[in-house]
């Protein structure tokens, strides 16, 4: 099992719902991963860990204040086994959001 690093937390989270800021993964990190993702939402980290994402280019802005994961950081998920679970959550918020709009 990977151990759960604010900087894992928040690469998984935007993988999942990017497009996304800050306020979104925020939002969403505790939805996905539970008491690690409210534990680092209340300590503050995700935002430390954003600005250092953007720093070093792990994060790419589309618009202002929007951002997706580099190709760096979207390989180095990818080589987490805990990767085929962010593809399944994706789809099934994609599903999940069709259904709203129907």
């Amino acid at each position: 099992m990977t151990e759960l690093t604010a900087s894992f937390i928040y690469m998984l989270t935007l993988a999942v719902i990017q497009p996304a800021r800050i306020q979104d993964i925020e939002e969403s990190a505790p939805k996905l991963t539970g008491d690690a993702g409210q534990k680092f939402l209340e300590a503050g980290a995700f935002r430390a860990v954003h600005d250092v994402a953007r720093d070093t280019g792990l994060v790419i802005a589309v618009r202002k204040g929007v951002y997706v994961l580099s190709r760096s950081a979207t390989e180095s998920l990818r080589s987490n086994p805990i990767s085929s679970r962010v593809d399944n959550r994706r789809l099934f918020l994609i599903k999940e959001k069709r259904k709203k709009i129907v």
